[in-house]
């Protein structure tokens, strides 16, 4: 399963930083505000994900699925991925 979550007001936005893009789409994200529990809950049934959006970033690391370290900035739009590696 994977899981795409962003910040409700940057669907839409699109984000270019020298030669990355950030298309925060809909049809990708979906349109559907969550509370932070159920984001929890589906990042601990995913394999991936791709998180946008500064409330999304932290209530992903604070639950321990993403490294703050490793959130990237797209035109000031934080963006980050995690996988479940299983073996």
């Amino acid at each position: 399963m994977v899981v795409a979550a962003c910040d409700s007001e940057l669907c839409g936005k699109v984000a270019r930083q020298g030669k990355l893009k950030l298309d925060v789409c809909e049809s990708f994200y979906g349109s559907e505000d969550f509370e932070e529990s159920v984001l929890i809950n589906f990042l601990a049934m995913c394999s991936s994900a791709n998180l946008v959006g500064k409330r999304t970033i932290a209530a992903a690391v604070e639950a321990g699925y993403v490294d703050a370290d490793s959130v990237l900035t797209i035109g000031k739009i934080p963006h980050a991925q995690y996988y479940r590696m299983c073996l």
